[in-house]
């Protein structure tokens, strides 16, 4: 499928191509970057595969009519979890036919976006969107872990604190790490076996009340220790439900709640890695 956004006003990846380009005639700025005008034909078509492989290179040809490319971009999205990588810069290519063409290789796995930028010599933007689904690999991830988000903070995995109020929930984030990807990936929260561990008897603190996103509420006061398990590979993280987040104190790690040979999350947040760890 393809489909064209007609843009008045230059977006973010627009802006990204504007600044990296200068050697078509005229520069490319801010000002002067502009879309396509209503009525005015699309300039460029892309046939988006119905489905790709994860972290596997694929050519996607492009028709390009009578005006010179200057520059494309592309950006991967993943619903929810949002943008997967920056707006990044590829080459447009040329098969022996004439042919242009672009190499992509998606770096999540799920139901993605591709955006695909491009910049024609009259400084006119143009984005071509399109729908892929990338299965998850077969194999293990090298790491994965639990991490979190809420209103104040951005992947973090160790304790999460939540309250009645300012607090009140907290979306979970399963990650997987692969050697040769740069960054983490965002695994479906339906390929993700959720646990929710609690003391001998007690209820529990937590509840899930939209597991498509992994978004936890309060509804009770205590520790919860939420599992979770990815292609044989578990994390944890440690939910403690108290009258004010903003306060904590040493005991909130669900010490008791882990189970034996597991290290205890970290106590207070930290930032979830931007990569692999060796």
């Amino acid at each position: 499928m393809s489909c064209v956004l007609f843009a008045p006003r230059p977006s973010a990846a627009q802006s990204s191509l504007a600044q990296n380009e200068t050697g078509h005639g005229q520069e490319c700025t801010d000002e002067n970057l502009h879309g396509l005008q209503p009525g005015e034909p699309q300039r460029a078509k892309i046939s988006f595969p119905p489905e790709m492989i994860f972290a596997q290179r694929s050519r996607l040809a492009i028709e390009i009519g009578a005006h010179s490319v200057r520059q494309t971009s592309i950006s991967w999205q993943a619903g929810a979890d949002g943008v997967l990588a920056p707006v990044s810069d590829v080459p447009l290519r040329h098969d022996r036919d004439g042919r242009a063409y672009i190499e992509v290789a998606p770096p999540g796995f799920g139901n993605l976006q591709l955006e695909l930028g491009l910049v024609f010599e009259d400084c006119v933007a143009e984005i071509l969107r399109g729908q892929i689904k990338v299965p998850a690999p077969r194999r293990n991830p090298d790491e994965f872990i639990l991490a979190w988000t809420n209103w104040r903070y951005v992947r973090k995995t160790g304790t999460a604190h939540l309250d009645f109020g300012n607090f009140p929930v907290v979306v979970l984030i399963p990650l997987a790490y692969y050697q040769g990807i740069s960054s983490p990936v965002p695994v479906p929260r339906d390929e993700v076996e959720f646990a929710v561990i609690t003391g001998n008897y007690e209820k529990s603190p937590i509840a899930f009340y939209d597991t498509s996103l992994g978004s936890v509420k309060s509804v009770g006061l205590g520790q919860a220790l939420v599992k979770a398990t990815f292609r044989e590979k578990s994390a944890y993280v440690c939910i403690d439900v108290t009258r004010d987040a903003a306060v904590t104190s040493a005991h909130a790690d669900c010490h008791g709640l882990v189970p034996p040979g597991i290290t205890v999350p970290p106590g207070e947040p930290e930032d979830a890695p931007n990569s692999f760890r060796k």
